[in-house]
């Protein structure tokens, strides 16, 4: 493999690992904004994204690791890129759980599991 094909693939690994924290974060409620639940109100799951970005670093930063996971290191403008590319999903993401709520909702109350309410 060339030295090449190893960033892209360090970067696109490093960008799907960072997209699917930031998709567990963003799908914690089907209803609720994640800042109006709070970022950092799940000790499990914040432990959790920590270390997920503590082993992430650690695979693309330490050299004896790089040939075994066959990564290598990212600089500080391939961290850039990882982190708005993995945040560039977020909006399309909420958007298909607000649809993917309004859908559930709406078919629940065809089926009277859900209550409704006059508005």
């Amino acid at each position: 493999m060339t030295r090449d094909t190893v960033h892209a693939q360090t970067v696109a690994f490093a960008a799907w690992i960072l997209t699917h924290i930031f998709l567990v974060f963003n799908t914690r409620s089907m209803t609720l904004p994640l800042l109006k639940l709070g970022v950092f109100t799940n000790k499990v799951m914040d432990t959790w994204a920590v270390v997920a970005i503590a082993m992430l670093i650690i695979v693309t930063a330490v050299p004896f690791l790089q040939p075994l996971i066959k990564t290598t290191s990212l600089s500080l403008m391939d961290w850039l890129l990882v982190v708005v590319a993995s945040f560039a999903r977020l909006p399309g993401l909420k958007s298909q759980n607000w649809c993917g709520s309004t859908i559930k909702n709406s078919i629940m109350r065809r089926i009277s599991l859900v209550p409704r309410y006059n508005t």
